[in-house]
């Protein structure tokens, strides 16, 4: 069970990954901050289980790096799977809050896992600002995590030519 008072990056809880931490957000003002320490690139998975599904986003999720940048945010309102790519190793934070409409007091679970590094079909935030390289003939798999998200990428070429860049939504966008 997560320890309280864990409401800060300094008091966050260590996650030992692929190991489930049980958490509840006791009112409305609670955050639960976990830490986890990941020893190279690679993409988080962030399992999280809810006590019963809901029809608005319950628990808002926010994955942020040892700056205080924020890398991912995600709204949840039944159990997922959401996946996180980091661009290098060091320490990462998760915050569990309530989102801005609805809060619940219900326990949930939290399980992080850690994927190999794929070969470079996934962004690298932060990249608001400095664009991800795009190679021609290979996937890059994107996520805009919040309202505020921009993702920039370039291309380079060597000659003025025409390209096509195929454009690919999940199913359920």
């Amino acid at each position: 069970l997560e320890a309280e008072s864990n409401n800060t990056q300094t008091t966050a809880d260590a996650v030992t990954l692929d190991k489930e931490i049980r958490g509840q957000l006791r009112d409305a003002s609670d955050v639960d901050v976990y830490s986890m320490t990941v020893s190279s690139a690679g993409v988080g998975v962030i399992s999280f289980d809810v006590a019963e599904d809901g029809y608005f986003d319950q628990y808002i999720l926010d994955v942020y790096d040892s700056q205080g940048t924020l890398l991912s945010s995600r709204g949840v309102s039944g159990d997922i799977d959401y996946e996180v790519a980091v661009s290098s190793a060091g320490t990462y934070y998760l915050e569990v809050h309530s989102s801005y409409y609805y809060h619940t007091s219900d326990s949930y679970g939290l399980n992080i896992s850690a994927e190999a590094p794929s070969d470079g079909d996934r962004e690298s935030e932060p990249n608001d600002t400095y664009a991800n390289l795009l190679a021609s003939g290979v996937s890059k798999v994107g996520n805009l995590s919040s309202a505020y998200d921009i993702d920039w990428f370039y291309l380079n070429v060597a000659n003025p030519s025409d390209f096509e860049i195929d454009w690919v939504l999940p199913s359920d966008a």
